[in-house]
Order: structure tokens, then sequence, then C-alpha cells
């Protein structure tokens, strides 16, 4: 009687060990991910931040006697800023991205402006 409960339990717990096992390896590997991202994004941020302040000088430099910045200096800056952070950035970086951001140049360009207008306030 105990020979069948143990061959019965034996499979069911071992079963059972491998599912814990399965899920916990998943579990890890996800998260070990979303901090590669998390990690990745902060470089992204802190690029964006120092190239835009560096190049706010550039800007006030070229601004009229109203404050505007002509247009076509401003997307001269822009795309001075694009090119610097795509410098700095790394391409392990970009890769940790890949998966969440399909789009790196827009997504950069989304970037400067939300940081350009956090350095103006």
């Amino acid at each position: 009687m105990i020979e069948i409960i143990i061959q019965t339990a034996v499979p069911i717990i071992c079963a059972g060990i491998l599912f814990l096992l399965y899920y916990g390896i998943k579990y890890l590997r996800a998260r070990t991910e979303n901090e590669k991202i998390k990690d990745a994004l902060l470089v992204v941020e802190n690029a964006v931040y120092g190239v835009v302040c560096e190049l706010s000088g550039t800007a006030d430099k070229h601004r009229d006697n109203n404050g505007k910045l002509p247009e076509q200096k401003a997307k001269l800056i822009k795309q001075k800023a694009m090119t610097d952070i795509d410098n700095i950035v790394s391409e392990k970086v970009k890769e940790a991205l890949l998966p969440k951001i399909f789009n790196f140049e827009k997504f950069i360009s989304g970037q400067i402006e939300q940081t350009v207008k956090k350095v103006k306030q």
C-alpha cells in the first residue's frame, strides 16, 4: 500500500517541482529583462539631459530679440543633439531598448522635446 502511494506521489511531486522551477526561472528572466530596460532608459535620459543642457547655450545665442529661435536653427540644433546622443548611447543600450522601442530616432526626438521643456522651466 505504501509502495503504491510512493509510486503515485513521487511523479506528482517531481512534476510540481519542475513546474515551480519553470515559472521561477521565467520570472527571474522577466525581472532581469526589466532591469536591463530600466538601466538602458536611465542611460538615454542622462545622455539626452546632458546634450540638451549643453546645446541650450547655443540655442540662446541664436534667439532673436523676441526670444524666438528661428525654425531652421532649431532644426539644426535638434539634429546636432540627436547625433550627439546617438554617439553617446552605446549599441548595447540600444539593443536592450529594442524590444520596447521600435524607432530609436523617434523616441530620442520625443525625449529631446520633453527635456527642452523641463530645462526651460
